[in-house]
């Protein structure tokens, strides 16, 4: 079957705007149920004020993602419409020679018009409802450095990947898709080793928790546990935001646990008193303990390896597309070369696998509930852990109550209320408290 360029445009415009629908409809289902009555059951988890301010910060969020992803809507469509992409490849056909950079030069156009149309809704983001919440302290010196960073990373890590991918699909034949997929999960892994050590500290200062109460209560539960540690961490998280968190990175002996220096920021306040820090230190060694969870659970490598097959399915079905003549005629691109079908199959697969996502975030959501539960069994402080949750969700200012279809979509974390209950319902029946 064959179609016109009038109606693969067509078809691609529905396929974008369908996406969008979906996605504005469930940001809006769940701020319609966040402005209903407050239940009074939840006053004890977060203060009506702290609702209403939640609810406030999540209005403006909302506004402002559908601004900017109305105008990237309109932006893809008369940008497909009047040629847009035949102009980009007009370009890197007349200033490089070989055919993975002329494929780089062509996604750096795309990425560059992409990240300026993104550039004013994530300054209006920071420095407007971040900085009116309290929560940004990004300068702008470091709001253009950590965009500045990100493009030359991406360019020297996409550029290998780039031309051995052409280099297949011009010599593998059918088989193309198999050695790029080979080549993509060992290059892939080896990020993995090297992201703690080489990338991360590109974009955060990371120091070794001073020695203190703190430091020996993580090393005491961890001295318990089957895993490795390459020592705890401190990352300066303050220099961009007051929002707080905890996080596993690296393998193996290169395995970090990362505090935002906010976590600790609490412990050290001088208004802290020693029962409340003794409060806080149970709270993180009970975070530390779930996340854990996920490094002894397997959730880490085993979604390393959907993430893999995923992507091993991507690439074959990108090969099909690619060497379809439909593909060039609906970006009209011509003549057809896998340099430009390439970016443009994987891109097609990325929106259409947004109704995958459903299922990505349920599976994420049953490892969270799985990793709490390890955290109570080895931390065996299930109230230290809730308490810990409530304060990431309030200070975070996340809504308690979700719509369900935002959750499905959205959400890869559970709501805090049937979170909390989980927990509870897990101490009894264990006879933990």
């Amino acid at each position: 079957m064959s179609f016109d360029s009038t109606t693969l445009f067509q078809i691609l415009v529905g396929l974008w705007v369908g996406v969008f629908l979906i996605q504005r409809i469930a940001e809006f289902a769940q701020y319609k149920t966040a402005s209903l009555p407050y239940p009074e059951s939840l006053s004890k988890i977060q203060s009506p004020d702290e609702h209403e301010k939640a609810l406030a910060y999540l209005g403006e969020r909302t506004r402002l993602t559908w601004v900017s992803e109305t105008i990237g809507l309109v932006a893809f469509i008369a940008f497909l419409a009047f040629g847009g992409y035949a102009a980009a490849v007009e370009y890197a056909e007349r200033v490089a020679s070989a055919a993975w950079l002329r494929s780089l030069i062509f996604i750096g156009i795309l990425t560059g018009l992409k990240s300026l149309l993104d550039l004013p809704f994530n300054w209006q983001s920071t420095f407007g409802i971040e900085a009116r919440y309290g929560f940004n302290r990004t300068t702008k010196g470091t709001f253009f450095l950590d965009r500045l960073k990100g493009l030359i990373l991406g360019a020297l890590i996409l550029s290998p990947i780039l031309a051995f991918a052409i280099w297949m699909l011009e010599t593998g034949g059918d088989r193309a898709w198999l050695w790029i997929w080979t080549g993509y999960t060992a290059f892939q892994f080896l990020l993995l080793f090297l992201a703690p050590i080489a990338i991360l500290p590109l974009f955060l200062k990371l120091t070794p928790l001073p020695d203190g109460a703190l430091k020996t209560a993580i090393e005491a539960y961890v001295s318990k546990q089957t895993f490795k540690l390459n020592g705890v961490w401190v990352c300066d998280a303050s220099k961009r935001s007051t929002k707080t968190n905890a996080f596993f990175t690296g393998f193996g002996r290169f395995r970090r646990l990362v505090l935002f220096d906010t976590m600790i920021a609490k412990i050290e306040a001088a208004e802290t008193t020693p029962a409340r820090k003794q409060e806080l230190i149970a709270e993180i060694v009970a975070i530390t303990a779930h996340e854990a969870g996920h490094f002894r659970l397997g959730h880490i490598w085993k979604g390393t390896l959907v993430s893999t097959a995923i992507s091993a399915g991507v690439l074959f079905l990108a090969q099909r597309i690619l060497e379809s003549p439909e593909l060039y005629l609906a970006f009209q691109i011509f003549p057809p070369h896998a340099a430009y079908g390439l970016p443009l199959a994987v891109m097609i697969l990325g929106k259409l696998g947004f109704f995958t996502s459903f299922a990505a975030n349920y599976f994420s959501r049953v490892n969270e509930y799985a990793a709490d539960r390890f955290s109570l069994e080895t931390y065996g402080d299930g109230e230290a852990l809730i308490r810990g949750l409530r304060h990431l969700y309030n200070e975070n200012l996340s809504i308690l109550v979700q719509h369900p279809l935002f959750t499905a979509l959205f959400a890869s974390h559970p709501p805090l209320v049937p979170r909390t209950e989980a927990i509870r319902k897990g101490a009894h029946g264990s006879g933990l408290v």
